[in-house]
C-alpha cells in the first residue's frame, strides 16, 4: 500500500497564537521577547517586522531602534501548549495517526483513509479551510510518502498563498534535488553546516550524485543516512502520541550567563519537571541529552546512558549534570538550554529490574522508599494547587549560600560578581515537550 503522510506546518506559530488572542495585531510587526531582560532577545517574529530587517535572535533593543513601532509581548507558554493541544485534537478527526514534533508542526498518516476522505491532498485541503475560517491560522501542507519529503515540502510551501505541495510517488529525488542542503536533518543535528559550505554543496543534487565511500571520508558514520535523504528515502512511521521516544524540557534564560550554580540549579529544576511528566505519562527513560546553545548562537550537547530505565528525579539528575559538566566546554555565556529523556519505555515493559536496581544502588532501600513518597506527594500538592508551591530546596538559591560545584565557581567559567551576594534567580521562558509536541520559540 502506497504510504500517505502529511506535514503540517504553520509558521510564526507563536505569534499566530497572540493574534488569536488580540486580531488587531495581524496588520502590525509584532515580536516575542521577555520585558524585564537585561539584554532581551527576540524570540521569535511576524513577517511585517521581518520585513523591517528583524530577525529571531536579534537584542530587543537593536530592534526597537530599527522599528518604533514594533510591537514587544512576553512569551505567553501556556497559551502556545492549549493551541497546540487543541490543533491535535483537531488532527484526531482525519486520522488518529498524529506526530506533533514542534508547537505548530504535525504529522498526519492517512494511509488508507481515501475511502472515508477521498484522495490526501483532499483531506489535507479541508483541514487547511478548517483552521482558516474556525481559528484564522494560516498553515503550509506537504504531501508525500515518507515523512522527510512531507516535512521538506511543506518548508518550501508558499502558506499566505494557501498552496498545498505534493510529491507524487517516485519523484521525491528529482523534487529534493534543487532545494538547499540545509534542509536535510543530518546536516543540522550533525552540526555540518560549516562543512558543506567549505566544500561548496549547495544544492541536494550535489549531494545525491557523490558515491557513498567518498561521503564516508567526509562525514563519517553519518554518511549512509545522508545519502539516503538526497534521494529522498525515509521509512520512519509516523509514532502515536503515546509512543513517543522523547520528552524535552526547555528554558530559555531571561539574561545569558555562564554562572555554574544558576546553571546547575536550572538542570535540577529542568529534571524535576521532565521527570513529573513521565509518572504522569508511565514512562521512565533511559537515557539523558543536554543541549546548550550560546550567545553567539553556537550549540553543544551531551548524552548520558542510564544505568536503569528510570522517571525518579534522583537518578535521573546526577546524569543530568554529567552531561552539563561535558557540554559546556566555553567561558561563553548560555541563552539557551533543553534537557531530552530519551529512549523512553512503558512502566509495564521495565519490569521489576528496574526496582530492583534502584534499591542496589541506594544504601538504605528505606531512604529510597521516603524520597519517591515524596516526590508523589509533591506530585499530588502540584496537580492539585499548581506549579512552584512547593518544591524542593536544592532548586532555589539562597544568599549566602556557597556552591555546591565551588572548582567550577571560580575561574575562567566564573561571572564577575561577589561572593556574598547571590544572583537573581532567572524566571526565563520553560515549556515541556512530548519529542516536540510543546515547546519554546
Amino acid at each position: 500500500m502506497i504510504r500517505s503522510i502529511v506535514h503540517l506546518k504553520i509558521p510564526h506559530f507563536y505569534v499566530q497564537a497572540e493574534c488569536l488572542q488580540n486580531p488587531r495585531l495581524r496588520q502590525r510587526p509584532v515580536v516575542i521577547s521577555p520585558l524585564s531582560a537585561e539584554r532581551a532577545v527576540i524570540l521569535a517574529v511576524s513577517p511585517q517586522a521581518a520585513s523591517w530587517g528583524i530577525r529571531k535572535g536579534m537584542l530587543l533593543a537593536q530592534a526597537t531602534k530599527i522599528c518604533p513601532d514594533l510591537k514587544v509581548l512576553p512569551p505567553t507558554p501556556q497559551l502556545y501548549q492549549k493551541l497546540s493541544e487543541r490543533l491535535l485534537q483537531r488532527a484526531h478527526r482525519i486520522t488518529p495517526i498524529t506526530e506533533p514534533t514542534r508547537p505548530g508542526r504535525l504529522f498526519l498518516d492517512l494511509t488508507g483513509t481515501q475511502g472515508l476522505w477521498g484522495p490526501p491532498q483532499d483531506a489535507a485541503w479541508k483541514f487547511h479551510k478548517e483552521l482558516r475560517s474556525d481559528w484564522g491560522l494560516f498553515g503550509a501542507f506537504g504531501i508525500a510518502g515518507n515523512k522527510l519529503v512531507s516535512r521538506i515540502a511543506s518548508q518550501v510551501s508558499p502558506p499566505l498563498k494557501q498552496e498545498l505541495v505534493q510529491v507524487p510517488e517516485g519523484e521525491e529525488a528529482a523534487f529534493l534535488s534543487p532545494w538547499p542542503v540545509s534542509l536535510l536533518p543530518t546536516i543540522k543535528q550533525h552540526h555540518f553546516e560549516e562543512l558543506i559550505e567549505e566544500l561548496n554543496l549547495q544544492r541536494i543534487r550535489q549531494v545525491a550524485c557523490i558515491q557513498t565511500q567518498r561521503l564516508r571520508t567526509v562525514f563519517g558514520p553519518s554518511a549512509d543516512r545522508l545519502r539516503r535523504e538526497s534521494h529522498g528515502i525515509d521509512h520512519t512511521a509516523v509514532h502515536l502520541q503515546d509512543q513517543m521516544e522523547a520528552l524535552t524540557q526547555e528554558h530559555h534564560f531571561k539574561n545569558d550567563t555562564n554562572d555554574w550554580e544558576r546553571l546547575t540549579l536550572q538542570v535540577c529544576q529542568l529534571v524535576r519537571d521532565a521527570a513529573r511528566q513521565l509518572r504522569l505519562k508511565n514512562r521512565a527513560c533511559q537515557r539523558v541529552r543536554l543541549f546548550l546553545r550560546y550567545t553567539d548562537m553556537q550549540e553543544a550537547q551531551n548524552t548520558q546512558p542510564m544505568a536503569y530505565p528510570s522517571f525518579w528525579d534522583t537518578e535521573i539528575e546526577p546524569r543530568a549534570l554529567e552531561a552539563l559538566k561535558r557540554a559546556r566546554k566555553r567561558r561563553t555565556r548560555i541563552r539557551y538550554m533543553a534537557l531530552s529523556l530519551e529512549a523512553l519505555k512503558r512502566i509495564g515493559d521495565v519490569g521489576a529490574t528496574a526496582a530492583v536496581s534502584s534499591l542496589d544502588h541506594c544504601k538504605d532501600g528505606m531512604d529510597l522508599e521516603k524520597r519517591q513518597k515524596i516526590t508523589r506527594a509533591l506530585d499530588k500538592i502540584r496537580e492539585r494547587f499548581g506549579e512552584g508551591v512547593a518544591d524542593y530546596a536544592s532548586t532555589h538559591r539562597h544568599p549566602g549560600r556557597t556552591s555546591r560545584h565551588p572548582a567550577r565557581s571560580e575561574g575562567i567559567f566564573a561571572e564577575q560578581r561577589s561572593p556574598r551576594r547571590s544572583a537573581p534567580r532567572d524566571d526565563g521562558l520553560s515549556s515541556v515537550r512530548n519529542d516536540g509536541a510543546c515547546s519554546t520559540p
